[in-house]
């Protein structure tokens, strides 16, 4: 028997060779901080290995319960104020403050609401773009404000309004002529009022500058009207909304370069009665630190824009939080507004903040996710329905830090609900000072000593003492091969473990020479220790249970050696080619039937004939009389008819077995000798035939050759013997008379 021997290709990865890390640690605050959830076991006659072990593991047997310390998760509501739609006590969310203490590794729920306040105020702010390309657009604003308002006022009957206007940095190169009163950063004309006749009049007056350069000085703008609040008159429970207009690009942090302005700005209110005082000191805001500021006070910015300017405003709008973009050609301003302000207050969106240090190690999640799908259509509130929403939170790793805070909160609304996480990282456990169980050379807590500067090991030993070197059944400090150093084994360089009795690195190598084929396994004093999964003096091979597809053990067609199937060589036989890393043998994509057919044809004829056939081995012959019963069975496959001698046919059928290697073949014994009576009848058949056509056609041929032979022989004898034939009775017309004497001329009457 030939095996064939097919290498397998292992992708080493780094892999944890421990299956439990809990047992690693050593003290109880390390134990508890571990993300596997651990406990520890704090009593003073601990007879076990580990103190520290996995919270799934069995814990009856291996401390008392009353000294396991396995700090549990708890939720607490600290504020749940009622929902209220009362101007100055509005409660949109609720509870408000919640505390969690939790463990790394911990995955913890909490639940909150929100439900929209009744008529919840709305402060509207118009930035426009003050130059004079613009003038329509203010106009047609103007016009419109009464309808603007009223809009809103459906909606809700709180709403206030404010206007600004903006064009550039009054300097070269963003001026055509330095000092001019038409270029200006920033003026606020109107401080938010719920008086829309002053609104409209405000709009109506304003007088529009110009520019020299494309881009206008929007985020100059955009950012004083964001951060001064008295200013503005934001007020502290509103809806806030800033609708920039505007049909130009816009200047960004850097640009400010070409007018000998390189101050950053730092996101504070520089307006003072209405005029921005820092243009010519500040450089332009940068696109963060609008998104920061806006995020902060949790303000909507809605770019109005020209169709010339979309695509760059529509990228500026996916860089700042809870901003949209829409175009004004061809809109009435009170249409867009109804449009956006409806899918505000319908759609809940939620933010998360906390410190960006503490991201990758939190994570945060909520059903529905109005956070990361707000597009959800179970984050829609409709009317005053209170939206109930379940927040889970899980801490990845201990980072060193006790409090976590957190804050969620509802895209344009500035209430929030805080989230304070008590990491729980330390054992409340009772402590012993000079305990005798320390030899009064340490103190004893939560089980284990921790000993004074001069003192040392698991009992605070005296530094005197090198019984703690001397390995049980022994007698030899450190084996013979290190020194006691205040009770520890110091061990020379070849050797290791607690009191160096191993030989470091003597355990056995694989084919490539790596200890312990490493990482399958570790060298373990001399054993190598393999892995989940791999087993072997060496740890080279895989579990067995590799080695079957479900059926049997490599389908009994080789044998499971180091993980992986050594198949048999396919026999001559056998028109599968295709071979599984389970020894299953397959046609491929096309069928071999035909080519099986073939194969088995020669042993087939050498059985029948009865002679000596070399290729018997793994098939099984038998003989039927008749196959006919076989002819509707899915098992065997049918082969065209065998020819044995002239004349002479049989057939033959086979199937595979399925627990084992071999073909099965039955051959029926009676022949089929068809074909030799119908040779022979007919050959006889067309024998008659032809001897009686021959006969046919010489019998023709000889009688029409006497016939013409005498034909023309009496032509002959007719033409020899007769003249031609006169009419006796026949009297010519005319008479001819000879006159001898007369030879010339003749007379005839």
């Amino acid at each position: 028997m030939i095996i064939i021997s097919y290498s397998i290709l292992f992708i080493f990865i780094p892999i944890v060779l421990t299956s439990n890390s809990c047992k690693q640690h050593k003290t109880c605050n390390e134990c508890i901080r571990d993300t596997s959830i651990c406990s520890w076991c704090s009593m003073d006659n601990f007879t076990g290995t580990n103190r520290c072990t996995s919270e799934k593991e069995n814990l009856d047997s291996w401390c008392l319960a009353d000294h396991i310390i396995n700090p549990k998760h708890n939720v607490t509501i600290t504020e749940n104020l009622d929902f209220n739609s009362e101007i100055g006590k509005v409660v949109q969310i609720k509870p408000q403050k919640i505390n969690i203490d939790m463990r790394p590794g911990e995955t913890v729920n909490f639940s909150f609401s929100f439900k929209k306040a009744d008529n919840y105020p709305v402060d509207l702010y118009f930035l426009f773009d003050g130059s004079s390309s613009m003038e329509q657009i203010k106009n047609k604003t103007a016009s419109k404000s009464e309808d603007i308002y009223r809009m809103m006022q459906n909606m809700t009957n709180n709403v206030f309004l404010g206007m600004g206007t903006f064009v550039d940095k009054n300097a070269l190169p963003y001026t055509q002529f330095k000092n001019s009163t038409l270029t200006y950063s920033f003026r606020n004309r109107l401080k938010l009022t719920d008086n829309f006749e002053t609104f409209k009049n405000i709009v109506k007056d304003s007088a529009f500058g110009s520019n020299y350069d494309v881009q206008e000085g929007t985020l100059d703008a955009l950012a004083q009207v964001i951060v001064c609040k008295d200013e503005i008159g934001w007020r502290n429970e509103s809806r806030k909304i800033i609708i920039v207009l505007t049909d130009q690009s816009y200047h960004a942090a850097g640009d400010g370069k070409w007018a000998g302005i390189f101050q950053p700005y730092d996101g504070k209110c520089y307006t003072v009665n209405g005029v921005y005082t820092k243009e010519l000191e500040m450089d332009y805001p940068s696109v963060g630190i609008i998104n920061k500021l806006a995020a902060e006070d949790e303000i909507t910015i809605i770019f109005a824009v020209g169709n010339d300017v979309q695509n760059i405003y529509e990228s500026l709008s996916q860089r700042i939080s809870g901003s949209k973009m829409t175009t004004y050609k061809g809109r009435e301003m009170a249409v867009i507004l109804k449009s956006i302000y409806k899918q505000m207050i319908r759609s809940l969106k939620l933010k998360v903040h906390m410190k960006s240090d503490q991201r990758d190690d939190i994570q945060i999640s909520f059903n529905p996710d109005c956070y990361k799908h707000s597009e959800n259509r179970n984050c829609r509130v409709m009317g005053s329905e209170e939206k109930k929403i379940t927040g889970t939170v899980k801490l990845l790793r201990y980072f060193g830090t006790e409090n976590i805070n957190i804050v969620v909160v509802f895209e344009g609304i500035k209430e929030n609900l805080k989230i304070n996480i008590n990491v729980l990282s330390s054992c409340d456990c009772e402590t012993k000072h000079n305990s005798s169980l320390c030899n009064y050379g340490g103190t004893r807590r939560c089980g284990i000593c921790e000993c004074y500067q001069d003192r040392y090991g698991d009992k605070c030993s005296n530094p005197n003492d090198n019984s703690t070197c001397i390995a049980p059944d022994d007698d030899v400090i450190c084996s013979g091969h290190g020194s006691c150093i205040r009770g520890k084994c110091l061990c020379r360089d070849g050797y290791e473990r607690e009191y160096c009795e191993c030989i470091r690195d003597s355990c056995l190598k694989d084919a490539n020479g790596i200890l312990c084929s490493y990482p399958n396994g570790k060298c373990d004093c001399g054993v190598c220790k393999c892995s989940p999964g791999w087993v072997g003096d060496v740890c080279a091979c895989p579990n067995a249970t590799d080695c079957t597809d479900g059926n049997n053990i490599c389908n009994n067609r080789g044998i499971c050696e180091c993980g992986a199937c050594q198949c048999q060589d396919i026999a001559d036989w056998d028109a599968r080619t295709v071979i599984s890393k389970y020894c299953k043998l397959t046609c491929g994509e096309k069928s071999c039937h035909e080519r099986q057919c073939l194969n088995l044809e020669p042993l087939a004829l050498c059985y029948l004939q009865k002679s000596y056939c070399k290729n018997y081995e793994n098939v099984i012959i038998t003989t039927e009389k008749n196959l006919t019963a076989y002819n509707e069975s899915d098992d065997w496959y049918q082969c065209p008819k065998l020819r044995i001698d002239v004349g002479c046919y049989t057939r033959f059928i086979y199937r595979y077995s399925k627990d084992k290697y071999e073909l099965e073949m039955k051959i029926q014994s009676e022949f089929d000798y068809a074909e030799t009576y119908y040779v022979i009848g007919g050959t006889c058949l067309a024998l008659l035939i032809l001897i009686g056509l021959a006969t046919i056609i010489a019998w023709k041929y000889l009688t029409d050759k006497r016939d013409r032979r005498e034909y023309e022989r009496f032509v002959k004898e007719a033409a020899a013997q007769l003249s031609p034939c006169d009419n006796p009775i026949y009297e010519p017309a005319t008479t001819t008379f000879h006159n001898p004497a007369f030879r010339k001329r003749s007379f005839v009457s």
